[in-house]
């Protein structure tokens, strides 16, 4: 008996992990913003060390926001929802 062949059944489903991985990992890293927001609010992390974090670990987000207004409106209220 022979195995059936699985190359071009699987491609599909291994795009599709690997465009969701992708997708999920570049929303929480927008989404990462807001923790640290609340972070910085209540005495856990620094105004210096979150200075830091926005110009090395932040710094394709801040470009992105400088660019488009509609980035930029949504950080700014999704940062005030962690505001509390």
């Amino acid at each position: 008996m022979s195995e059936p062949k699985k190359g071009r059944s699987e491609w599909p489903i291994r795009v599709a992990v690997w465009v969701g991985a992708a997708v999920g990992l570049l929303a929480l890293y927008v989404l990462s913003l807001g923790p640290v927001a609340w972070l910085v609010d209540h005495g856990y992390i620094s105004t210096a060390t979150y200075q830091a974090l926005v110009q090395v670990v932040y710094l394709p987000l801040t470009w992105v926001v400088g660019s488009s207004r509609w980035a930029q409106e949504f950080l700014e209220w999704y940062i005030s929802f962690w505001r509390w």
